[in-house]
């Protein structure tokens, strides 16, 4: 108990100017980006550090052993990046059994769960004239309502200065780059900070939905940003956008993906039994990247149905025998009766034709169609 409270104490020490009362908060001239790295990292290790010491207290398996923490280098190049831009500050997931503190070295793409760009104050002069940018959403964290976000002809409805909509334009620019490194993910989020204004995006197909403004002077806005910190560790995976159809194999170097199996071209699609009958196929590299923030984030991979038998490397790559596409349509077409989207019914025309052609067996067959299923708290 007496190391938890000296841990605390050194973690509080670096976030109190960030969570200060106004009073006692920073000059302007003090609110610099950079002096803000340590304040923000303070603060997710001390929350980190609370839930660590909750979850050990209860112990029984049924919470995830899952921490959000900051990556000790700020500022630089991340790892897996295409540009040369430079995220300020990355958070990663870690187990509770590898300890507290910053995730050593700087912020990889291919590992990290959100992005956080921070804005201090502009000088005189400085920064870019307040003008309409991107279209985003004040929505309330506690109770969304997704049917207030507008056509893209509605004017902005969030008013933003000049530092606040700066981070949030190099936020949409560094999330960008986590869908080509890690291809498991339905949507992803991010975090904007601007001084003591907290807001955080969840980036999904077709837009962005962004919270409103988490006062972190103010005793309201700090529980909201900290029960948001809390919800992240102690939920599960799936709703913090992974998608649990696609898995990492740390042992064998690969990807497993579960592909649905379809035994007919009929109207009648897959029920919920369907769930035991997906494929698995491992692949270790693609050929189609999602190297955009919104759209289908389609990805390609040369897969297999074999599994491998050791680690996959140079020396023992996977041998490919089919394409797997994996992308998430957010509009349905065709006939919405059965669910179904107009592009997997164009495929069916495909193999059908195909099929009756004499040039059969030499061409390949198309599998589309199937339906996945995902469980929530146990539930189908």
């Amino acid at each position: 108990r007496r190391l938890f409270a000296l841990d605390l104490q050194g973690n509080f020490g670096g976030m109190q100017l960030l969570v200060a009362s106004s009073d006692k908060s920073p000059s302007d001239e003090k609110w610099n980006k950079r002096a803000m790295y340590p304040w923000l990292q303070s603060l997710f290790l001390f929350v980190a550090r609370h839930i660590k010491h909750y979850l050990e207290g209860v112990a029984d398996g049924r919470l995830p052993d899952q921490l959000v923490l900051p990556y000790e280098t700020t500022d630089v190049l991340a790892e897996g990046s295409d540009d040369r831009k430079r995220p300020d500050l990355g958070l990663g997931i870690r187990s509770c059994s590898q300890g507290i503190g910053p995730i050593g070295g700087r912020t990889e793409y291919a590992g990290a769960l959100a992005i956080v760009e921070a804005k201090g104050v502009y000088a005189k002069g400085a920064g870019k004239p307040d003008e309409p940018h991107h279209r985003l959403e004040a929505l309330s964290l506690e109770a969304p309502q997704p049917e207030q976000v507008g056509t893209a002809a509605d004017e902005p409805r969030l008013k933003l200065d000049a530092p606040t909509r700066d981070a949030f334009e190099q936020l949409f620019t560094y999330t960008r780059q986590v869908y080509p490194n890690q291809c498991n993910w339905q949507f992803v989020r991010g975090i904007s900070q601007s001084r003591a204004e907290t807001r955080v995006c969840i980036f999904v197909n077709n837009g962005t939905i962004a919270s409103h403004a988490m006062d972190l002077h103010a005793l309201d806005g700090r529980c909201q940003f900290v029960q948001l910190l809390v919800d992240w560790s102690l939920c599960e995976l799936l709703l913090l956008g992974y998608d649990p159809t696609i898995e990492w194999l740390d042992g064998l170097k690969c990807w497993q993906i579960d592909v649905p199996s379809i035994a007919t071209d009929t109207d009648a699609l897959p029920d919920a039994s369907s769930v035991s009958s997906a494929t698995p196929y491992y692949f270790s590299r693609t050929y189609v990247e999602a190297d955009h923030l919104f759209g289908r984030h389609t990805h390609c991979f040369p897969a297999t149905m074999q599994k491998p038998g050791a680690p996959v490397s140079d020396e023992n790559p996977i041998m490919p025998d089919a394409v797997v596409k994996d992308a998430w349509p957010y509009v349905e077409h065709g006939n919405v009766d059965r669910g179904e989207l107009g592009e997997i019914a164009f495929l069916k025309t495909i193999r059908q034709t195909l099929a009756e052609s004499n040039l059969a067996c030499h061409l390949p067959t198309i599998h589309s169609g199937g339906q996945m299923h995902m469980k929530i708290d146990g539930q189908l």
